[in-house]
Formats: structure tokens, sequence, C-alpha cells
């Protein structure tokens, strides 16, 4: 779903209606009903209702410690869920994203056994809740995409090699009853191998990871957990180990905190300054999880074939993959029935293909007498009087006299109102506007004397509804 505004679904069914009716009396279709109702079968598009809500976020991951243990065993672990993004939703998809990070550290000073290795089984992870809401059963898929990028460092402060191993982060979605999906991101048996005998030698790798996982279709409101865990079984494999001695780094975003103040029981770690590349700043660093729920009934309907499906394109019986619309009605230029005034309803009274916002409706006119005496210099006080009728569209009571115009140039009634009555005695109040001589001869200063000339009022009512009078006028000048 392309646009950034959305049809209120109401409103798109009442103009696409209208489109229809439009398109069939153009063609003439006899059995005008009949085809209405083939039309709303077949062109039916069923608004898929699916939501997500009520997301929350929980970090599965052991407490902050900095610990000393041992021959001078110094750990750090700790994490956080740094950011949870609302709910956005286009067309039959709402998405929504969460982002965890975490610093895990320690140092060894290595004892005589050559073997020696400490394996630390710190939990990291955490969890994401959130209720899918579908009361029409419409169904839906959850599709997982995440990522996990981050830094692993050794530094080697003693002579035998030190080497980092970590598995990270398998996770699962349950659907409230079981697991149903298992959504793995391994980084077993990967790292960081510092397999020199130079002390103070410092090696480090960038991990990225990214796994798209699509699960089976629900149907119904259904409230979710997923899951990522470095333990989620008692089985499961270990934060990372450190082979050796020296110092290990594993940095998903977050700094480290651990200062020993002086206690040499708890030494410093040597941290690496580690030069942060463009691409590999913290903010992207960690798991970032995007999340996605797409409704299963949408086809794809597209019916003047331009491209644009026809909840989205704004004149779906025309052609306009452009979209084009000047007076952002909603409708598009192709199919506005007033391309420069905005009238999202289109309506068009008398149907004749030009929507009632820029339609101009029939004033009958009678001049009286019916010829312009322009002989000499008109005096001010000198008028035309121009009778205006009503029928049952056009009330000439309500004309706007700062309206109007002949012939497109602008006229104005000489006692600044209408002079009503019913000439023709048939209910309704007609008008008689008196404009004024002078006006109307330099209107028509470039005729002759006996010139019979069209003259074509224009103006609005009240209401802004346009209206036109067309009559014919003799020219005296002698």
């Amino acid at each position: 779903m392309k646009k950034s505004h959305k049809r209120d679904w109401t409103s798109y069914s009442f103009f696409m209606l209208t489109q229809i009716v439009n398109y069939a009396m153009k063609i003439r279709i006899p059995n005008l009903s009949a085809f209405l109702l083939a039309c709303i079968v077949v062109g039916q598009v069923h608004a898929a209702n699916v939501t997500i809500s009520n997301i929350s976020t929980n970090n599965l991951g052991s407490p902050d410690e900095i610990a000393a243990t041992g021959n001078y065993v110094v750990r750090e672990l700790r994490s956080d869920i740094v950011d949870t993004t609302s709910v956005t939703t286009e067309g039959l998809e709402s998405t929504f994203s969460t982002h965890f990070q975490w610093f895990m550290g320690h140092k060894v000073i290595q004892p005589e056994a050559p073997d020696f290795a400490l394996i630390y089984l710190r939990e990291v992870g955490y969890e994401i809740k959130f209720t899918v809401n579908d009361p029409d059963d419409v169904g839906y898929n959850i599709d997982v995409n995440h990522i996990i990028r981050g830094i692993a460092s050794t530094f080697n402060s003693e002579s035998p090699p030190t080497q980092i191993s970590a598995g990270l982060l398998l996770g699962r979605i349950d659907d409230g009853s079981k697991a149903v999906l298992r959504i793995g991101l391994h980084v077993y048996g990967g790292g960081v191998d510092n397999d020199g005998d130079t002390v103070g030698e410092y090696k480090e790798e960038v991990i990225s990871h990214e796994r798209n996982f699509s699960s089976q279709a629900y149907y119904g409101t259904k409230y979710f957990t997923i899951s990522f865990s470095s333990r989620p079984s008692p089985g499961g494999s270990s934060v990372f180990q450190n082979y050796g001695g020296g110092e290990n780094i594993l940095k998903f975003g977050l700094a480290p905190l651990h200062n020993s103040n002086g206690d040499l029981s708890r030494p410093n770690f040597f941290y690496a300054d580690y030069s942060e590349a463009e691409d590999d700043v913290s903010s992207d660093m960690g798991h970032k999880v995007n999340i996605k729920v797409t409704a299963l009934d949408y086809a794809f309907i597209d019916t003047d074939n331009d491209g644009i499906s026809d909840e989205d394109d704004n004149c779906p019986l025309t052609p306009n993959n452009d979209q084009l619309d000047s007076d952002r009605d909603e409708v598009g230029d192709v199919c506005d029935n007033c391309v420069d005034a905005y009238n999202p309803d289109q309506m068009d009274t008398d149907g004749n293909g030009i929507g009632d916002e820029c339609d101009y409706l029939n004033a009958a006119l009678f001049i009286g007498p019916e010829s312009l005496n322009c002989k000499g210099s008109p005096k001010s006080k000198a008028v035309l009087p121009i009778l205006v009728l009503s029928d049952g569209e056009f009330e000439a009571s309500s004309i706007d006299l700062n309206s109007l115009s002949v012939n497109d140039q602008y006229v104005y009634e000489k006692h600044d109102r209408l002079h009503l009555s019913d000439i023709d005695n048939d209910g309704d109040a007609d008008s008689t506007m008196h404009l004024s001589r002078s006006s109307l001869c330099d209107i028509f200063s470039g005729a002759s004397n006996g010139d019979e000339l069209d003259l074509l009022i224009e103006g609005s009512l009240l209401n802004g509804r346009l209206f036109q009078g067309e009559s014919t006028i003799e020219i005296k000048k002698k």
C-alpha cells in the first residue's frame, strides 16, 4: 500500500458505486440494476479488520553482575530493551519492531593448568507479547525478521591463547497453548580465536546475522509471545567460553561499566579502544526484531489495469498511474467531474457529467427594452433592467450581487439590491436587476449602431452554485 492517506471505506464504496453508475449510463446498459448487482458482487473487496494491540516486552537477562572468584575472574553482564516502536498499519499489514542490547565481558588470570576453560552460563534474552485482533476470522500470517549485530573481541593478557565461543538467542513463537515455531539465530562456535603467544595481542570481529521466519495461518484473536534467549532450555548453549586467559568481550550496543576502583582482586578490564566504523554504531547493534501481521483475504483487484489496486486507485475505472488529483478531493483528474473544485462526493444533480460544484445553473433572462442605448455619454444613473426568472432548481431571489459579470467583465447592480416579485405567477420569487447602462456601453464599446450581440450574464447564488443566462441585445449609437 503506497499512499500516505487512506480512504474511508464507506466513502470509497459510495465513490465506486457512483463511478459504476456513470459508466453504465454512458454505455446505456439496458438492465442497469442487474449490472450493478453483478459489479458489486464481483468487485467487492473485504476490508480486513486485523490489528495489533497490547504490546509488552520483558527482559529475561540475568541481573547486572561484576564479581571476582577463584583466580581473579571478573565478569560483567547487563542488558536492556532500548526501544519498542508503535504499531504501523498500511492496508492489510500491521507492523512493529523491538530492539534489545547487551554487553558481556570477563577477564581471567590464567592458572597453570593449560586446559583451563571458563564457561559462563549467564542468560541474555527477552520476550515480546502482543495481541492480534481478528474478530471476523479473516485469518493472518505472522512474519518475523530479526537481525543481530555486535562486536566480539579478545585481549591476550597472558601467554596462553584466548578464545570466545558463543551460542546466542534461540527463539520461538507461542500462540498461548504451545510453541508453534522455533526460530534460531546462532553465533555458535564462532567468535574470536587469539592463537598467538604474544602477550598484549588484540583481535576483534564484527558479528552480523539475519534470518526471516513465517508462521502458519491463524484465525481469530490470539495472544502471542515471541521469546529469545541464550538458554532456551537447561541443555542449551552457553553465552560464551574463555579458553586460556586474558579478556573476552561481546558487545551488542551497550558499553561496559566495570571499574575495580583500586580493588586488586577485581582488576579493571583492558577494554580495547575499538573505533566504530560508520556502519557499526551502537544504535545499529544488538538484536532488532521486526514483526509483521498480514491479513489473508486480500486479493489485488485492478479493474483499469494501471498497476494500482482499486482500493488505492483514485480512478479505479480509468487508467491513471500518475494518480494526479489537482483539487485534492481524492478523485483523480481523469475521472473528476470538477477537476478544479473540491467535490469528493462528485454530486451531479442534472446528470450532465459536470459536478454541481463547477456546473452552471441555467437562468432565464428577459431584457427590457431589448436594446442598449449608448448614444453620446450615457448618464451614470441610467440603468438597463434585466428580469431573471426562478424555476424548480434556480432561485433568482438568492443571487449574489457581488458575483455578477457580463461577457466576462464585472458589473454591478445600481441599487445594490434585488427587486423581487412573482412575474410569471408560479409561486417562486423572480428578480429584476438594474445594471448600469454606462458600464454595459463600455463593455460593448467596439460595437456599431444596430449590431445585435450576445449577452452572457454569469454569477453565483448565495449557496455557492454557479449560474448563467444568455440573451441578445441591439446596440443603439445614433
